[in-house]
C-alpha cells in the first residue's frame, strides 16, 4: 500500500469516526467545529507517523537493492573485464532509477561511476559522479567522495582532467573544516612521491602524522602508512 493510499485510508476512518459521533442528540453547540479541528490534528498525526512509516520502508528497500548490487560488484571486480564492469554500472543505474527518492541514491551513483571508470568510459563516470557529489550535500561523507573523484581525475589520460585532479586533492587536503583530510593528505603525498617531489611528499606526509600524534581513541591508518613511508625516505 502506497503512503498516498495509507493517507486516504486514515483520512475515511476519522471523518467517519466524526460523522458517527456528530450524530448524537447531545452534542454541544460547537461540538461540530471542534470535533473537525480534532479530527484533523488526529489525521495529521497519522499521516506524521505514516510518513515515517513510508521512509522506512522506502529506505529499506533501498537498503536491501543496494546490497545486492555491491554483491555484484565485487564479482565485477574479480572478473576485471570491461564486459563485466559495463553490467554492474548498469545495474547501479537501474538502482538509481528505482530509488531517487531514498536517501542512498548517490550512492548508486557513485557506484555506477566507478564501474563505469574500471570499463573504460571515464568522462561519463566523472560526470555521474559529479551528479552524485551534488546529491550528497551536507552529507558526513562529502569529502570522501570528493577525494574519489580527484583521484579518479589523476587517473585519466588528459592533461586537463589531470590538473583538476591535483587541484581538487590538494584543496581537500588542506581544507581545515574537512575531517576526512587525512584520506587526501596521504594520497596528495603519493602523487608528489611518483612524480618525483620527494620533498612535497614528505611535508605532507608529516603534517599528517603530526596531526595525529593526540589521537588516542581512532588513530587514522593513513597516518600510520606515511609514517612507515617517511621511514623509507629516511633510510
Amino acid at each position: 500500500m502506497s503512503f498516498d493510499q495509507v493517507t486516504h485510508s486514515l483520512k475515511s476512518t476519522v471523518l467517519s469516526w466524526w460523522d458517527a459521533l456528530l450524530d448524537r442528540e447531545d452534542n454541544f453547540k460547537y461540538s461540530k467545529q471542534v470535533g473537525i479541528a480534532f479530527g484533523f490534528s488526529i489525521l495529521a498525526l497519522f499521516s506524521f507517523f505514516g510518513h515515517r512509516w513510508y521512509v522506512g520502508y522506502r529506505e529499506r528497500a533501498a537498503q536491501k537493492q543496494l546490497g545486492y548490487y555491491l554483491a555484484e560488484f565485487a564479482q565485477a571486480k574479480q572478473a576485471d573485464t570491461p564486459f563485466a564492469w559495463q553490467q554492474a554500472g548498469s545495474l547501479f543505474r537501474v538502482g538509481y532509477d528505482q530509488n531517487k527518492s531514498s536517501y542512498l541514491a548517490p550512492y548508486f551513483l557513485f557506484y555506477q561511476a566507478s564501474a563505469l571508470f574500471n570499463a573504460g568510459n571515464q568522462q561519463e563516470a566523472i560526470t555521474i559522479l559529479d551528479d552524485a557529489i551534488k546529491n550528497l550535500s551536507g552529507s558526513p561523507f562529502l569529502n570522501m567522495y570528493k577525494t574519489k573523484r580527484a583521484l579518479m581525475l589523476l587517473d585519466m589520460n588528459d592533461v586537463v582532467s589531470q590538473e583538476r585532479g591535483l587541484k581538487e586533492l590538494e584543496a581537500i587536503a588542506h581544507d581545515a573544516t574537512n575531517l576526512q583530510a587525512d584520506l587526501a593528505q596521504f594520497y596528495l603525498g603519493r602523487y608528489y612521491w611518483t612524480h618525483d617531489r620527494v620533498d612535497d611528499a614528505k611535508k605532507i606526509w608529516t603534517e599528517l602524522v603530526e596531526s595525529q600524534k593526540a589521537e588516542k581513541i581512532a588513530a587514522s591508518p593513513w597516518a600510520a602508512q606515511a609514517a612507515s613511508l617517511l621511514d623509507s625516505i629516511a633510510g
